[in-house]
């Protein structure tokens, strides 16, 4: 049996330096000894000699996307059963199944085969004498290129169902304690684990969380949920404020705030008196991107409340701020955010280390310094603007 090597890194999303907003994300990954999981192309070595395994159809998955913090269903939102080849980075093959979910976010997928097909199959549990040999899948939400459009490497991902995955195991599984053919597998792959930190790939996928009770087995006919996270949202924002000498509040990138940058356009720009209404719902300009090229890409404004001086009616370079801006209940400083849903696995999986969701929010800064913790429903009803407690 290989043994199991840790590389543990605490997840960082994006970095703060002395007012220099950087982004990274490290990949913490969770790999065993020898050259990584392989997929298996050549003769069936799997072990599979009892027909009964191969005798069980291919289950049809019922699924149910999260639309609680949604309107309804993005535009152009599909679903997609697709192979993932863990150790890999992980690796995602070419989709099985695909569906449209309705109106109520309901949908069916049918993988076309059973057994699996051999390309589909590596292995995914280390034990002696034989590793148990299988084929793992997740359910992705993606941004369709058409109405019909199956999904492509490249394609933005909505979400994934992280705590269901669909799995085939061999027949060596049930000395191992774990269920032959198909089932439905919790591997422990949501949030983050031991002190935040972020597991973005593993050689052993059903084995990684052994400590923590991990994994657990159920039958294919649950239904799947899924939390379409990276979906773009709009921010609608009402708070009270103290505005002091100020007329108005205008969310400014932060290039033009921290590093004289000019050009982007104000996520929003709007009266204030004692109180004021925002709303932003187009996503942000690339020219306001901090990040262009990492897994996970965002934009950050800074809320400033100003004083109108050349009557423009917005913005500009003629207007003067004391750098009031918003803060939380407790005093904190708040940012607007916006994160682009992202095009690959690891983006979506720090998009949900973080807790973030895409599109607009409201963030605040975390103890390593990085401007992703999200404000919930309840602590955006408690932000305000106050020049006597909150400035920058």
């Amino acid at each position: 049996m290989r043994s199991l090597l840790l590389a543990h890194a605490l997840l960082v999303i994006i970095s703060c330096d002395g007012g220099k907003e950087g982004a990274s994300g490290n990949r913490d990954s969770v790999r065993a000894g020898g050259t990584g999981s392989e997929v298996d192309t050549g003769g069936d070595t799997d072990g599979d000699t009892d027909g009964d395994t191969d005798a069980l159809p291919a289950p049809v998955l019922s699924g149910q996307l999260d639309l609680a913090e949604l309107p309804g269903v993005p535009d152009g939102l599909r679903v997609a059963l697709v192979p993932i080849f863990f150790g890999e980075g992980p690796r995602l093959g070419a989709a099985v199944a695909t569906a449209t979910p309705d109106a109520t976010g309901a949908f069916t997928l049918q993988p076309p085969e059973s057994p699996p097909s051999l390309s589909d199959r590596y292995q995914v549990g280390e034990f002696q004498p034989l590793d148990v040999s299988g084929a793992t899948y997740v359910v992705l939400a993606y941004e369709a290129a058409a109405p019909d459009a199956s999904w492509d490497d490249g394609d933005r991902l909505h979400g994934a169902a992280l705590s269901t995955l669909l799995v085939w195991l061999d027949d060596t599984a049930p000395d191992q304690g774990w269920p032959a053919g198909w089932s439905l597998v919790d591997a422990g792959l949501a949030g983050t684990y031991g002190n935040n930190r972020c597991l973005l790939d593993t050689e052993v996928p059903l084995q990684w969380a052994t400590a923590a009770g991990y994994p657990t087995f159920t039958p294919t006919d649950v239904v799947v949920p899924l939390a379409p996270r990276a979906a773009p949202r709009g921010l609608q924002l009402t708070a009270p404020a103290d505005p002091g000498d100020a007329d108005r509040l205008a969310s400014v990138s932060y290039g033009e705030v921290f590093r004289g940058e000019t050009g982007v356009t104000p996520a929003f720009d709007v009266p204030i008196g004692d109180g004021f209404s925002a709303s932003v719902v187009a996503a942000a300009p690339a020219e306001s991107r901090l990040n262009p090229s990492a897994e996970l890409v965002y934009s950050l404004y800074v809320p400033l409340a100003y004083r109108d001086l050349d009557t423009s009616g917005d913005w500009s370079t003629d207007d003067t701020t004391d750098g009031t801006t918003l803060c939380d209940a407790d005093g904190a400083r708040v940012m607007v955010r916006h994160t682009e849903a992202p095009t690959s696995w690891g983006g979506l999986k720090l998009l949900d280390c973080q807790g973030g969701r895409g599109g607009w929010s409201l963030v605040r800064r975390t103890d390593a310094g990085t401007w992703s913790a999200r404000l919930d429903e309840a602590a955006q009803a408690g932000v305000h603007v106050d020049p006597a407690v909150c400035s920058w």
